[in-house]
């Protein structure tokens, strides 16, 4: 083990010094997402798969750190789109919550590697029913706390000339606290997908999402 970990941090580093450094640019990105809830859900419910309508968009960029190695920070500010959905164990309906952040990402560049955090400011919330589709319900954000999600990723350069690099960026996401400010209160599927008495909603059975983010950006090179 411990020399399959030399010999990685060994490629590693000839990775690192053999590439073309990447400069300071600045750009946009747009990110599919794939999300579920994390966390477990009460009693006579199942987690579903939901998939985001709205994609995520985001000013991007990157600062180099290192003037020898691809090395740097980079972020992403804009909206982040999430959700998460509940199905019903007798029934089998799956009602699907969605969740707008006005957001600001940061992580640690690493020759492509991305490691980071993203905290964002909720400013909607609703629920649909699959077989209705049609929202039935929506969240005043005063009950939504503000998200806090830590993501790791990885950027593959598709092209890249003299005047900027388009990317591709494939992103993992998890929420570190509860959606809700009281889930025990504003549950919104408490009246929809009744729990069992002897198992009432608790804290516990807040949501939080996992997600995979899949991205595309364009960043145009920063003459400096």
């Amino acid at each position: 083990m411990n020399k399959l970990l030399v010999f990685l941090v060994f490629i590693l580093s000839l990775n690192l010094n053999s590439q073309e450094l990447y400069p300071i640019g600045l750009g946009g990105s747009i990110y599919g997402c794939v999300n579920a809830n994390g966390n477990q859900p009460p009693k006579g419910r199942q987690t579903g798969i939901s998939l985001n309508y709205i994609p995520t968009l985001a000013f991007s960029g990157y600062l180099p750190y290192s003037q020898n190695n691809n090395i740097g920070l980079y972020f992403d500010l804009g909206l982040t789109n999430l959700s998460y959905a509940d199905k019903s164990v007798d029934y089998g309906t799956q009602y699907q919550t969605d969740l707008s952040y006005l957001s600001a990402a940061v992580y640690l560049h690493l020759n492509n590697f991305l490691l980071g955090a993203n905290f964002g400011l909720p400013v909607s919330a609703k629920h649909q029913a699959e077989d209705i589709g049609l929202p039935y319900k929506t969240d005043p954000v005063e009950t939504i706390s503000n998200l806090a999600e830590l993501r790791v990723g990885y950027q593959v350069p598709v092209y890249q000339d003299e005047n900027g690099r388009l990317l591709v960026t494939v992103l993992a996401g998890y929420q570190f606290n509860g959606i809700d400010k009281n889930f025990k209160k504003y549950d919104p599927n408490s009246e929809i997908i009744p729990h069992p008495n002897l198992f009432p909603t608790e804290e516990k059975h807040n949501p939080r999402i996992a997600s995979i983010y899949i991205g595309v950006s364009y960043l145009i090179k920063v003459i400096y």
